[in-house]
């Protein structure tokens, strides 16, 4: 194996483990914003996950956090609303 392509592997393995933590980081928040925090177990249980599995939990779990945000805000602003009129 090549210099070059051994440098390639190490990056390639770098990113996919920053993806990882990134996606790891994500969920626990999400989580924890949904009122669901993330135990020791679900932890490891989400590293049995592969990248792309752990991406798609993430990015659902991000559409769930910015979905309950719109619901909340409309609530405030439907508040609002109806104590003006």
């Amino acid at each position: 194996m090549s210099e070059r392509a051994r440098k390639a592997g190490q990056f390639a393995g770098a990113v996919e483990r920053l993806a990882v933590e990134l996606a790891m980081v994500e969920i626990i928040q999400a989580r924890r914003f949904l009122g669901k925090p993330t135990s020791k177990k679900d932890r490891e249980e989400l590293l049995k996950l592969t990248t792309p599995e752990l991406a798609s939990a993430a990015q659902a779990l991000g559409a769930a956090v910015h979905l309950r945000q719109q619901m909340e805000i409309a609530s405030l602003c439907s508040g609002k609303c109806r104590t003006r009129v």
